[in-house]
């Protein structure tokens, strides 16, 4: 009886041992040694842009940034800054006044200004703005005729010009190109030129000239005294200090055959020339007020300055004309070893002993 019992654990056991063995065989206890794992995605990184209407996340810098809001309007834009100083650039306009205000992501108010006379491009304020983006908010009032200046449009800017440059003596011509969209680096008195430069590929787009479009032109932005109506009103703009280290001064130029209206180079704190330019691209009628000659192309100028190498001057565009239609534009100023100058037109210079 016990070698019965005996016997049937021994069956019993050996039924066990081949059944854990018939499962190891089958892979029962076999582990998956690799295991692909993909994580969920990240959740997006979206900067919440309250009240800008931008349907991207792109976000231009604040090292060169224009937010413009036309008569009875408000704009809001925003931008981003690595961290540094930052200059505020306004101008009202033909509105008169504005209001405006520069905040922070972080909810500080670093700019704030309820009512802002300013008419020309002005230098503002300077401020230190951390890394991070700036919220700009701009209100332009309803009058279209306080405003001495000829944009039709508000504008504040941005960007790291955060002292006005006029008295800075430049070894190149600075702002030549006007490419900052702005007058930075130039004075203006009188009206006649405005506070912004003339964009002539959107004056073209928007039908911005006075008879035909505007041609010849190599840059974007131009010194103008047009603005997409007649006007009747005089000024001048006058350059930062260069030092002249070529014997030509080379520019692209739109001028009436009229004595009163001219280009200068004159001593660097002094008024009185060393030498006065009459550059004619065309010419007015004075009984209909017609153009004669291509008042719409710009022409090739140069003004020799062989006698004043390693002296610092400016130039400065004079417009002393009211005259309906007597419009100057000039741009793409430069020094160079070689002159420019274009053929068909007059070039009447003037030099002072």
């Amino acid at each position: 009886m016990a070698s019965a019992s005996i016997g049937v654990i021994i069956l019993i056991l050996i039924v066990i041992v081949l059944a854990i063995v018939g499962y190891f065989e089958t892979g029962g206890f076999k582990l998956n040694k690799s295991i692909s794992v993909t994580p969920p995605p990240p959740a997006p990184k979206h900067v919440s842009k309250p009240n800008v209407n931008n349907s991207t996340n792109y976000l231009y810098g604040c090292d060169n940034y224009d937010l413009q809001a036309n008569a009875g309007s408000t704009s809001i834009g925003a931008c981003t800054w690595g961290g540094g100083t930052l200059g505020v650039w306004v101008s009202t306009g033909k509105m008169g006044f504005v209001n405006f205000s520069i905040v922070g992501s972080n909810n500080k108010t670093y700019v704030k200004q309820e009512y802002l006379p300013y008419s020309c491009s002005t230098f503002y304020t300077e401020f230190y703005a951390p890394a991070q983006i700036y919220y700009l908010t701009l209100g332009a009032s309803n009058s279209t005729t306080n405003g001495p200046c000829l944009n039709n449009y508000s504008i504040v800017t941005l960007n790291t010009s955060v002292k006005v440059l006029v008295n800075k003596t430049y070894y190149s011509f600075y702002q030549g190109n006007l490419s900052t969209g702005t007058y930075i680096g130039w004075s203006t008195s009188g009206t006649a030129f405005g506070g912004l430069p003339l964009n002539l590929t959107y004056a073209n787009d928007v039908g911005c000239y006075p008879k035909d479009p505007w041609e010849n032109y190599s840059g974007i932005y131009y010194i103008s005294s047009y603005n997409c109506s007649p006007i009747e009103s005089t000024g001048n703009i006058t350059s930062s200090r260069f030092l002249i280290d070529k014997p030509f001064l080379n520019l692209q130029i739109i001028s009436p055959k009229n004595s009163l209206d001219y280009l200068e180079i004159i001593p660097s704190n002094a008024s009185t020339p060393y030498i006065t330019d009459q550059v004619s691209t065309y010419s007015l009628s004075l009984s209909n007020g017609s153009l004669i000659g291509q008042g719409y192309k710009l022409e090739n100028a140069t003004i020799p300055l062989t006698s004043l190498l390693g002296k610092v001057v400016r130039l400065r565009i004079v417009q002393e004309s009211d005259q309906k239609y007597e419009y100057m534009i000039a741009g793409d100023i430069r020094m160079s070893d070689y002159p420019d100058q274009g053929t068909g037109f007059l070039d009447n210079i003037t030099y002072e002993k």
